[in-house]
């Protein structure tokens, strides 16, 4: 699913666009299921799963339908057997006359000779001489020669007015970076879709009413896209939802996450938060969810 505001990839029941903060609709992130075959989370509007192909119409037993088709033949040809007469009408003989009874006659060509009226000869006639004018050369044109170009003056330097300098808008008071607790980078003690991972940092002070730790989440996801996802919070800590195990790639289950200072500067109609960052944003840890 993609973010009708900015187009980002969107992770199945995410609550926001990870990538500018749009809030999503709860009838966009629910699924409608599993795909019947490859148990893959699918949208209620799909109509194919696009993990394996798989139709998501007709409910997920194509058997059923073949055999009610083949039963239905198999009624009608035994009624068609019973209903058929068991004996086929004659048909009448239709006697033809022999070949050689039959007179052909064969139509005879006359050729008629058509009588051609006599060609006129024409007489020749002798060529009359044609007296041929001979052009008398034109002398070339002079070439003009050119004046040298007349000196230009020097032009006197004039004083220019030292420009005011434009006063720059003062900056936003930095914070510090977060400082990230936990988990380790790069551990790999994460098993199964109902494994609690909750990831923890060092606060950085209390927080004014309009300044959120911003947490970033990484994964590249099943089709081999990068997914990229996470929240605004107060809190120094973010519990990884459930739901993101089943959009991690097979071979690839190396999730990275990092926590920046944001200021909101604004409320969209939908609730959704624009801000920009007011911190460099901390170190990128990894963990492994196999």
């Amino acid at each position: 699913m993609k973010c009708e505001r900015c187009g980002a990839e969107i992770p199945l029941r995410a609550r926001v666009c990870p990538l500018c903060g749009e809030r999503i609709e709860e009838r966009e992130r629910e699924s409608a299921g599993r795909c019947f075959r490859c148990r893959w989370p699918v949208q209620a509007t799909w109509s194919i799963c696009p993990h394996c192909g798989a139709s998501l119409r007709g409910g997920g037993v194509p058997w059923l339908t073949s055999l009610f088709a083949i039963a239905a033949l198999l009624v009608v040809g035994m009624g068609l057997w019973y209903l058929w007469p068991s004996e086929m009408p004659s048909v009448p003989t239709v006697e033809l006359p022999a070949i050689g009874a039959v007179a052909t006659s064969t139509p005879t060509v006359t050729h008629t000779p058509t009588s051609v009226p006599p060609t006129s000869t024409p007489t020749p006639v002798p060529p009359t001489a044609t007296s041929t004018s001979t052009p008398t050369p034109t002398p070339p044109p002079e070439t003009p020669t050119e004046a040298p170009p007349a000196e230009e003056p020097t032009p006197s330097p004039t004083s220019t007015p030292a420009s005011t300098p434009t006063p720059a808008e003062t900056p936003l008071p930095g914070y510090t970076v977060p400082d990230l607790v936990a988990p380790a980078d790069g551990a790999d003690d994460f098993t199964g879709e109902g494994t609690l991972i909750r990831l923890q940092w060092n606060p950085i002070g209390e927080l004014p009413p309009d300044v959120w730790y911003g947490l970033m989440l990484e994964y590249t996801g099943r089709d081999g896209e990068r997914v990229i996802t996470g929240d605004w919070v107060k809190e120094t800590r973010w519990e990884v939802p459930s739901y993101i195990f089943d959009s991690i790639h097979f071979d690839d289950r190396e999730l990275r996450w990092n926590v920046t200072v944001m200021l909101k500067t604004g409320t969209r109609a939908d609730g959704g938060r624009d801000g920009v960052a007011v911190s460099l944003p901390s170190e990128t840890r990894s963990f492994f969810w196999r």
